[in-house]
Order: C-alpha cells, then structure tokens, then sequence
C-alpha cells in the first residue's frame, strides 16, 4: 500500500501514513506493530487523530485524539553490552488481548523483511578516481 525510503524513521512513518491514507481515506490507520521510538503512533495520531469538539468546560480541546478502533503495540528490546536482555510489550491503542492476537508480540518477521531489501537494493558502489586509474 505504500511505501518510503529515509534516514529515521521520523522522516518515513508521517509519509507512509499519508499514502495509506490516500488509497483507503475513510477507513482508519492499520493495526501497526513497530519498535520503540514512537514515530508510527505520532504519524498515526498526525494523518488520522481528530481534535475533540469543545464540551464548554475549561480550555478548548488542541491536541488529536485517538479513534476508539485503532490497534497499535510497540516491541520495546533493552541491550546491554550487544545483547539483547529483555523484551517489552507496550499497547499504545487498543484492547491489549484484541492488539496482540491480531499483531503478535514481537517484529521479528517485519525486520527479517526490511534485512532482506536491504540486502537485495544495496546501491552499487562508485568507483573512485584511483580505482578508475586516474
């Protein structure tokens, strides 16, 4: 459905959110599963959240909220010294049973997917001038 290339993850999560967006717009985000940082549920909340309608109490609501059918986990891994030493589940929205039945609980399969391209798209390397023999 789409797709981007980047340095961070910062810079790709907001514009694979706007083209997911652009092929399906009245359905919500997808169930999302990614790692710690967080640039997914900000894309999430940035492409898709809806500002609260002011109740007529205290300030105005600014901030995008949630929808209530949205699914997104993070895997959170601690290292130490290389290793990995723990794993950790985090539900950042969602029913936690529904979310990790549907997600599962780790990005194994996503990282092996991301290895093998990158693996298969390496750039070509250029030749420099001394191997040109210049």
């Amino acid at each position: 459905m789409a797709r981007a290339i980047g340095k961070t993850e910062e810079i790709i999560a907001p514009q694979l959110m706007e083209q997911v967006k652009m092929h399906a717009p009245d359905e919500g985000p997808p169930a999302v599963s990614s790692d710690g940082k967080g640039a997914y549920r900000e894309a999430m909340l940035e492409t898709w959240g809806k500002v609260p309608e002011y109740g007529g109490r205290g300030a105005p609501p600014k901030l995008p909220q949630p929808g209530k059918d949205w699914q997104c986990l993070q895997v959170i891994k601690k290292r130490k010294g290389g290793k990995l030493e723990s794993v950790r589940i985090k539900i950042i929205y969602g029913d936690p049973e529904e979310v990790k039945a549907k997600l599962g609980c780790h990005t194994a399969y996503i990282e092996r997917t991301n290895l093998t391209s990158r693996t298969m798209n390496g750039r070509p390397l250029i030749p420099t001038n001394r191997e040109r023999g210049c």
